[in-house]
């Protein structure tokens, strides 16, 4: 892969329902890695959101974010990345579920990662 270049790895179908876990999602980001470095890639899902239902769209997210966390937590000794927790959205409470359906959760949004 160029080392120029950023690669935005579209990793969780977006397409059905079936929710991937979080090691499914680190399997991927570990093979991805394999052609580029880790500064050069950000984990997306492979398309837009917006034809799959919000209880799926959200659990990708949630499956992404800590799929990408497993694997940043390997390169970086267990240490995890500052800012990449999602702060909030579990909390059941309706303002922060609507806050967070309004846009990306902060936690989904990309980024590469660091090693």
């Amino acid at each position: 892969f160029p080392s120029e270049k950023v690669l935005a790895a579209g990793l969780v179908d977006v397409k059905n329902y079936y929710v991937e876990t979080a090691e499914e999602v680190a399997a991927r980001v570990r093979a991805a890695l394999r052609y580029v470095a880790p500064e050069r890639l950000v984990v997306v899902p492979d398309c837009g959101l917006s034809q799959t239902a919000r209880w799926a769209s959200r659990a990708k997210l949630r499956a992404m974010v800590a799929g990408t966390e497993l694997v940043r937590r390997e390169l970086t000794g267990g240490a995890a990345s500052a800012g990449t927790e999602s702060e909030g959205a579990e909390t059941g409470e309706p303002e922060a579920r609507e806050s967070q359906s309004a846009g990306t959760p902060a936690a989904a949004q990309p980024s590469a990662i660091q090693r």
